[in-house]
Parts: structure tokens; sequence; C-alpha cells
């Protein structure tokens, strides 16, 4: 049988990918391509990601699943990735390997990428900057008890910070002080709601709702803001 050698630098001890030695081989065909350095833009209000154009929350694995989708190769079959992520406020460092088969050889590839975080306004933290709502939740206590009105903004904000996470809008923007109770001034249409049934459902209240025309947006839908009236 005749015996293999790598027309490049003749060796005969190595793996063999399509005629040429494994070194040679990765010497002249280029099976990977990936940035040394990527930069990712994040809320410095609500802390999101955008991501392929949308704006999820903060986690370290999206970045990573990002990143991966930046790297590319050609011919590799059986791909998988084994990598770490090391983050602080200012970048996240992606390392560890790339790893893939080809004429039945298993190559590994190191990767080493500098995620920089870009801090910005996301649309809706913007908005909510001057003031923007979608809800006015209207709070008339039929007694001036202040433990209660105090007990009543705490379900509000409780509200806010448990629907935050999915909606960024869920922030309170104002609040007035009345003599019989106070308006709270919601960037979320669905949390003014949510908290507006909690605290009607805690003291027994019932809910008005109403809404006046805010204009039209771009795409020519009417926009609207809403008021939810509790007494209690």
């Amino acid at each position: 049988m005749k015996k293999r050698f790598c027309p490049k630098c003749g060796a005969t001890n190595k793996p063999f990918i399509q005629g040429f030695c494994k070194d040679c081989f990765l010497e002249t065909h280029s099976l990977i391509e990936l940035p040394q350095t990527v930069e990712i833009e994040q809320c410095k209000k609500c802390e999101k990601l955008l991501v392929n154009g949308k704006w999820f929350p903060f986690s370290v694995e999206r970045i990573v699943d990002w990143v991966r989708e930046k790297i590319k190769t050609k011919e590799l079959e059986n791909k998988r990735f084994e990598v770490n992520a090391q983050p602080n406020e200012e970048k996240v460092l992606i390392t560890g390997k790339v790893l893939g088969e080809l004429n039945d050889e298993l190559l590994e590839f190191p990767i080493g990428i500098e995620v920089k975080i870009k801090q910005v306004l996301c649309h809706n933290c913007s908005i909510l900057s001057a003031n923007y709502y979608e809800s006015r939740l209207q709070v008339r206590f039929e007694s001036l008890s202040k433990p209660k009105w105090k007990h009543v903004l705490t379900i509000i904000r409780e509200t806010m910070v448990e629907l935050f996470h999915r909606d960024s809008l869920a922030q309170i923007t104002n609040i007035e002080k009345l003599k019989n109770g106070f308006d709270v001034y919601i960037g979320s249409k669905r949390a003014g709601k949510m908290a507006a049934e909690r605290i009607a459902h805690k003291f027994g209240g019932e809910i008005t709702r109403s809404f006046s025309l805010a204009g039209i947006d771009k795409s020519g839908k009417t926009k609207k803001k809403f008021t939810f009236l509790v007494r209690i």
C-alpha cells in the first residue's frame, strides 16, 4: 500500500484532510470566521439588551447565543461550542473553542471575543423620561387614613416591579396627590389595569374605566389614554 505524504511539508504521520496533512490544510483553508470585538446595546435604565432588533431582559446566556450567531464556519459537520463568559459592567469576554468534523477528523478552533456593552436608552424608557403614560390610575378614599393610602401605593409599586421585566412601560411616571386620594400616571395600560384590579380586590372597591383619544401613531393607529378610577 502506497504511503501517503503531505505534498506541502512531506509529513506522513499526521492526520490528512483532502490530500494534505491537517496542519498544512488549516494553513491554507479558512474554516471559521469570527470577530475579535463586537458591540451590543443595553438600555441604561431598564437594562434590557437589543438583540436582532428587539429588546430582551439582560442575561449573559442571551449574549453568548447572540455571539454564536456571529461565528461563521465552512464545511464543518457536527459543529458545537464550548465557551465561557466573563462579564463586567462594560464588557463580556467570551472564550473557549469551536469544535467540528471534516473528513471524519475532529477539529478545534480557539475563540476569544470581546463584547462591548454600549449604554443607550431604549424607546420605552426614552418616552417615559418625557412623562409618557398610557394609563392614569385614580384612587379615591372614603376615609383619610394615611396608612391605607400608603398600603395602596405599595400595591401599585409592587405591581410595577412584578411586570417590569416583561413590560418596561410598567413604570410610574408621576403621582398627583389630592385631598381625597391621588392620581398615578403609569406608562403601561396593562400595568395600570392590573394595579386597579388588585386595589379593588383588596379593599372591595369598584372600578370605573374610560379613555380619551391621544392622537395617531406612525402606522395610522389611534392612540388612547386610559383612566381607571377606583373608589375605596
